[in-house]
């Protein structure tokens, strides 16, 4: 393995250095409350929570529709009344069901699509391919199934994989359904994913924790199988991206022993000559992922995802974008940085960078010879919400008043007492995690971009108004929408006879993996009006805002159930009389969060057991 670190140059005094002063980058562009951002047929797409804006035309959608765009193809995946995927595909005017013959199915190009199904009682596996509207038929003998692992278009090789993350076996298939060649991996092997195709050579890289050599690269003919070349030097897993003259480049974390250290490595396809080079050392670096990474021109630009909580040390734990030059291996940071909001992979387009800052703010910045163009940065009068410390921002995005907890008392005693009090004073208090999907969370719901403080006040205040003025929807109609029939008394019966014992569930705040806590004193009487102004959810499976509200009048006004706590991924409540028979709580329970169920309790009727004469209800979203 040779070093490449002597080829760096020192990055002192760079350009993008954040001791530059008062410079900033020329923002050409930003909008507003966009969650994702892609290039389609040249044109900008745009994903809000209600509409979709595609170069010139808007099209409405619901806050749950799912979108991408690979290979050219802009796609929604929906799901029907038996929780099957349905593919639908834009053609230019709207998206239209994909019609495929096989349960699976992958778009290849925009005009070359695959679909493909195991036949378990002839152990075959059946593939369809349509280009241009004409359908070619193939299948394959095979003792297990298969699933798509990638297409090589300029060879027209259809490459397929005995599984989508533990492989050790590759078949290469022409579109008319030529096998070419398999691919079997040593014992103790697993191919990492998808291959690398660089003209005739395909690179695959494969991982054996019990061996002394960990990962290792191989060299193959793409048409015959020859195998080229082989390196099992390398240190970590890679994800490489092509890059300049077809060499292959990696950026990582690697840990040493002692401490973290951010690697690029360089692969040359058509020797297997294997390069390393060490940019920085320390902990900050100890969280850049491969996948997080993009080659634009002969520059690697990568973004540090991590959650932070303000107070520690610095430039220790923070999002960033920068950028390597892969010919001097000359290392800039931070383009975008230090904050506290994911950031995507950037897209690059005549001399503009498109980055979305925390699901809820595209920028688009002006770009020169692939670096930023820097400009003088205006005054700066007041106090941006990143230089608050953790209370007084809680409290800018709450409008509420917030408290420590008090280190005499348990949490729960102290609740008790706020409880107490706000029953006199008129508030709810409510127990917050200052951690980044708690606050990022309250943020994408309210709309908060980067602004002063006074900005995001108004913004807050504007949000609490409109939500405090919307009809709260019924909160069964959300929870029984998947019911067959509803609970009655006989179930519980049944359910109670048969369920003795004690629970086995933690009865008091679950926490999960909480940062800093405060106590947030809500300015309601009604608990579900909570969720205004901790307006927590709308991510993964976890619910929207107004059915956090909707369930939570339902609750309380069923069982006196309020919410008490959010913490990262976590939210409890808690009920002022715990359940003797709660079966059909226990059912409700699943349909707000299906987790509880299938990563903890098993089945509804553990789970009911779980929660008799439980106090808190504690819920927990992957």
């Amino acid at each position: 393995m040779k070093n490449l670190t002597e080829n760096r140059k020192e990055t002192e005094g760079s350009p993008l250095s954040k001791d530059e002063g008062r410079k900033t980058f020329n923002l050409l562009a930003q909008f507003k409350g966009v969650r994702q951002f892609f290039f389609w047929n040249g044109k900008e797409v745009l994903e809000y929570r209600d509409r979709l804006v595609i170069g010139d035309k808007t099209l409405p959608i619901g806050d749950d529709d799912k979108f991408n765009c690979e290979n050219g193809v802009l796609y929604q995946i929906k799901y029907n009344e038996n929780h099957d995927a349905v593919t639908f595909r834009f053609d230019g005017n709207a998206f239209v069901e994909d019609k495929s013959r096989y349960e699976f199915d992958h778009y290849l190009t925009p005009h070359l699509s695959c679909s493909y199904e195991y036949d378990e009682g002839e152990k075959k596996m059946l593939v369809s391919l349509v280009e241009n509207e004409e359908e070619f038929l193939f299948d394959f003998s095979s003792e297990e199934d298969y699933c798509f692992n990638s297409y090589i278009e300029q060879n027209g090789i259809i490459v397929f994989a005995n599984g989508c993350m533990l492989i050790d076996n590759l078949l290469f298939y022409t579109r008319n359904g030529e096998r070419l060649w398999e691919y079997q991996a040593e014992e103790g092997w697993e191919v990492k994913k998808n291959v690398y195709v660089v003209d005739n050579i395909v690179v695959i890289n494969s991982e054996n924790e019990n061996s002394d050599i960990k990962y290792k690269h191989e060299g193959y003919n793409l048409f015959t199988g020859e195998k080229l070349w082989e390196t099992g030097d390398t240190q970590y897993n890679v994800h490489f991206k092509i890059g300049p003259n077809n060499l292959l480049y990696d950026l990582g974390s690697c840990w040493t022993g002692h401490e973290y250290q951010l690697q690029l490595t360089k692969l040359n396809p058509y020797t297997g000559e294997f390069d390393t080079a060490v940019l920085k050392e320390g902990n900050y670096w100890k969280k850049i992922d491969p996948w997080n990474t993009t080659i634009y021109g002969n520059k690697l630009y990568y973004t540090k995802n991590k959650s932070i909580y303000k107070g520690m040390p610095p430039n220790d734990e923070c999002c960033s974008l920068g950028l390597i030059d892969l010919d001097t291996y000359e290392l800039v940071d931070v383009i975008l940085g230090a904050c506290d909001a994911q950031l995507s992979v950037p897209l690059f387009q005549d001399d503009k960078m498109y980055v979305v800052v925390g699901w809820r703010l595209l920028k688009v910045l002006e770009m020169k010879d692939g670096i930023p163009v820097l400009v003088d940065a205006p005054e700066k009068t007041e106090k941006t919400l990143d230089e608050l410390d953790e209370i007084d921002e809680l409290r800018a995005i709450t409008g509420c008043k917030c408290v420590k907890p008090n280190k005499k008392l348990s949490l729960l005693d102290e609740y008790n007492k706020l409880r107490e009090e706000g029953r006199e004073k008129g508030f709810i208090p409510v127990l917050v995690s200052y951690d980044i999907l708690t606050i990022n969370s309250m943020k994408s719901n309210i709309g908060i971009i980067e602004s002063t403080v006074s900005e995001v006040k108004k913004t807050v205040k504007d949000f609490h108004k409109k939500m405090l003025a919307m009809t709260v929807a019924d909160g069964k109609v959300f929870l029984h929408k998947n019911w067959t029939q509803e609970s009655t008394d006989e179930d519980e019966k049944r359910i109670w006879s048969a369920k003795k014992g004690r629970n086995t569930e933690k009865n008091s705040f679950s926490l999960g993996l909480s940062g800093s806590l405060y106590f947030v004193k809500v300015p309601v009487t009604d608990p579900w009006l909570i969720w205004v102004y901790l307006p927590y959810g709308g991510w993964n499976a976890c619910p929207d805002v107004k059915t956090q509200i909707a369930v939570s009048k339902y609750w309380y006004e069923q069982y006196a159930a309020l919410p008490v706590c959010i913490c990262d991924s976590c939210v409890d409540y808690r009920l002022e009389k715990p359940l003797e028979t709660p079966y059909k709580a226990a059912k409700e329970m699943y349909e707000y969060c299906c987790d509880i169920i299938e990563q903890s309790h098993n089945d509804i009727e553990k789970l009911a057991k779980d929660i008799r004469n439980v106090e808190f209800w504690n819920f927990w979203w992957n």
